[in-house]
């Protein structure tokens, strides 16, 4: 009930203020002027109905606007190995701020046969973190861990290679592609790229950030 007293208030004064705007009031003092009588009740009620409803959205254009500027949560992947590290590396979502995400999903991946379809993040707090996960097709779970799976999953060659194959897919650097989508309070959608990339044998890896862009794709649209 207040946020809806909110609004006829907002949008009345935005009525108001357009009704007895400098261009509304001179127009209407040169008609009544040109045309020697008043205007009538029912032309001002009508003019008080339209200038609400462009008052409203007014209203809504401002509050729409205000919350684009507040809500533009910023998202990073950060995936890093380091040279001589034994643990697996763990895959990390980091908000850096710029208010809360929701929806939160990395896009399916693919690394030779197997595909790893990634659990959806329903909330992520502004400067907080959350390691996301994800389930596997075409792919044997070795371990019972998903940091040292998901590190095997991208190490994957592609199709059915050889030995040769997979010994130098195994030794050369790789640059793996990570695209996360979420949305901010607002049902904004926006995308961010990464890049996981790693050195001779997998010594180390990190993950970089290609771009982040607006989507203007909303929730529930393809």
């Amino acid at each position: 009930m207040q946020r809806l007293l909110s609004f006829f208030v907002s949008a009345g004064l935005w009525g108001i203020g357009l009704m007895t705007g400098g261009l509304a009031a001179y127009v209407f003092a040169a008609y009544e002027h040109i045309a020697g009588h008043s205007l009538s009740a029912f032309v001002w009620i009508t003019l008080a109905v339209a200038l609400f409803m462009v008052g409203a959205f007014l209203a809504w254009d401002e509050e729409f606007k205000k919350a684009r500027l507040a809500g533009n949560p910023e998202l990073l992947i950060e995936y890093e190995k380091r040279a001589m590290q034994v643990a697996a590396p763990v895959l990390v979502i980091r908000n850096l701020g710029g208010g809360n995400a929701y929806r939160v999903k990395i896009r399916d991946m693919k690394s030779g046969n197997a595909v790893a379809v990634f659990n959806e993040v329903m909330y992520l707090e502004d400067k907080q973190t959350c390691q996301p996960t994800a389930n596997f097709t075409n792919f044997t779970l070795p371990t019972p861990f998903f940091p040292d799976n998901f590190v095997i999953f991208l190490r994957a060659a592609e199709g059915n290679p050889g030995v040769m194959e997979s010994l130098e897919h195994e030794l050369s650097p790789q640059r793996i592609k990570i695209i996360v989508d979420y949305y901010n309070i607002s049902d904004m959608r926006f995308t961010a790229e990464f890049e996981i990339r790693s050195t001779y044998a997998w010594e180390e890896a990190r993950a970089f950030l290609v771009r982040r862009e607006f989507n203007p794709k909303r929730w529930g649209e393809k």
